[in-house]
């Protein structure tokens, strides 16, 4: 397995799981990512200075308190925020990370975003986002704030738009389908379609792949994957021009 191969994995069997951004509110995506956590089969660490504790989970101020203790994190936090967290993450030793946070390029903060990306390479990290849903790995564990029941299968689906992500997921909820995982990759500032799309097609369990694509960084490597594909790959792209 490749360098990029092996940091991409990582995503999917991380040892622990910090949650930055874990809230007290039941109306906040920290709250309700950090709940989906708590049951899942990883142990995880609720970050957030201004709580003791989370749903009874001692809290921490920062995440360089677990150095050496995570080694994934998912950030909810407001954008600015983010890079003091990104920076964090790194002298902590974390390893990937899912930002949650929205407020980047999709609302016209390119700079906001390079910053961040910049600072998660300087540390050796991967980054999934900005502007997600979330990653789910059912059966193993829900780093969303989707909170329906979702079974294991074996297809993979892979969104770049977090509200046609929910509105899929709601019906493999409903109808009892299964899937293999779910990535939002959002704003695909560092992890892009891709990427994610080569992650699963290398996944022994997942046996066919759906993709919703809004824009592709890199048309000639995702055709290639797709052409050397042994799997079905089903891709509906979004258009933009006017309906």
């Amino acid at each position: 397995m490749g360098k990029v191969a092996e940091e991409l994995r990582s995503f999917f069997e991380p040892s622990s799981i910090a949650v930055v951004g874990a809230s007290r509110h039941v109306n906040k995506a920290g709250h309700v990512i950090f709940k989906n956590l708590l049951s899942s089969k990883v142990k995880v660490y609720p970050v957030n200075p201004k709580a003791k504790n989370v749903l009874g989970v001692k809290c921490y101020k920062s995440i360089i308190e677990l150095k050496g203790k995570v080694s994934h994190a998912v950030i909810a936090v407001p954008s600015v925020i983010v890079p003091q967290v990104v920076e964090e993450c790194g002298i902590a030793g974390v390893k990937t990370l899912i930002i949650i946070s929205a407020g980047f390029s999709e609302s016209g903060n390119k700079d906001l975003e390079n910053k961040i990306v910049s600072i998660a390479k300087s540390h050796g990290m991967r980054l999934l986002g900005p502007n997600v849903l979330g990653l789910i790995v059912p059966d193993e564990f829900n780093a969303s704030f989707f909170t329906g029941r979702i079974n294991s299968g074996h297809i993979s689906f892979i969104s770049q738009s977090g509200a046609l992500g929910v509105g899929v997921l709601d019906s493999f909820s409903s109808e009892g389908w299964g899937l293999r995982c779910f990535i939002s990759v959002g704003n695909t500032s560092d992890i892009t379609i891709t990427d994610a799309l080569n992650e699963v097609l290398s996944d022994e369990k997942t046996k066919c792949i759906i993709i919703y694509a809004e824009s592709l960084k890199d048309g000639k490597g995702f055709m290639k994957a797709c052409l050397n594909s042994n799997k079905p790959v089903f891709i509906l792209k979004a258009g933009t021009s006017r309906a």
